[in-house]
């Protein structure tokens, strides 16, 4: 094991599998990230889902989405939302919910989320190319997966793995020596698993390997940005990025912590059955 890497007393476990989505889920996921799906067929998914449902409508009721008329129908919701931001509100559903009881495993949930929320928004402002921004999103949203595939798999183990290894290559030496595998490979499988784009997967395997095109540039900035911004990942490890550090204006700052907000209030679920830490209070 390379000098100061933290060991780890267990015998390597094995490779975990992470959660598994409802078929339903599954298929909503893959419609969600289709860049032709229509309005249409994605209101009949969100009305034949209560889950979701509830999310949109909850994002669409928001103050953030500055209307007096309450929305109750998920058709208005998307329309109030927009096509792209609604399918980035349902993305995030989706995914948080096949994660449960991450405080077992030591990883702040809420803090991971906004984390991810963070990594998704700044990815997605900071890609060059037009037509990769919905897919900037995902991967910003999705590129730390792994970590609580790892996490869940051995409850309080990778807890203390994680706080021990203070940089990059000390917590992908000690996951690869206990998992065989670190947590970017192993995010990748789970979304390959998940039906999710092979793009996507291949960005979030990858995402601790230097850069080779714009999508995964963007991510390394973007990651890069949110741990300047406090953003951490729900273990209290920022894990340096090989981007530069950069200066954002406050309003910009502003806009992105409040993007962050409100696509956490709408998808996160905190540990005591209800609506996540929110700056923004649903209308009234």
């Amino acid at each position: 094991m390379p000098e100061g890497e933290p060991s780890v007393h267990v015998k390597r476990a094995a490779i975990p599998t992470g959660p598994m989505l409802p078929a339903a889920r599954a298929g909503a996921l893959s419609m969600i990230q289709d860049e032709d799906v229509r309005m249409e067929d994605l209101a009949g998914l969100i009305r034949a889902d209560p889950g979701l449902s509830l999310v949109l409508l909850r994002a669409a009721n928001s103050a953030a989405s500055a209307s007096r008329r309450r929305i109750e129908e998920p058709r208005d919701a998307l329309v109030r939302i927009g096509l792209q931001a609604s399918k980035q509100v349902l993305a995030g559903a989706v995914v948080s919910e096949a994660f449960q009881n991450l405080s077992d495993c030591g990883v702040d949930e809420e803090a991971f989320w906004a984390h991810s929320f963070a990594v998704a928004v700044i990815t997605e402002s900071n890609v060059t190319t037009p037509r990769l921004r919905p897919v900037a999103f995902s991967a910003g949203l999705l590129h730390d997966v792994g970590r609580l595939v790892l996490g869940a798999s051995i409850p309080g183990v990778y807890e203390t793995l994680s706080q021990k290894a203070r940089t990059a290559p000390m917590v992908l030496g000690a996951e690869t020596a206990l998992f065989g595998e670190d947590h970017a490979k192993a995010g990748g499988r789970l979304l390959r698993m998940w039906g999710v784009p092979h793009q996507i997967a291949e960005v979030v395997g990858r995402h601790h390997e230097p850069a080779t095109n714009d999508l995964e540039e963007a991510l390394a900035l973007a990651r890069s940005v949110v741990a300047q911004l406090g953003y951490d990942d729900g273990l209290g490890v920022h894990l340096a990025t090989e981007a530069p550090e950069v200066e954002m204006a406050p309003e910009a700052v502003r806009k992105v912590r409040e993007k962050v907000a409100w696509y956490q209030s709408a998808c996160v679920t905190a540990r005591n059955g209800t609506q996540g830490t929110a700056l923004w209070t649903q209308a009234g």
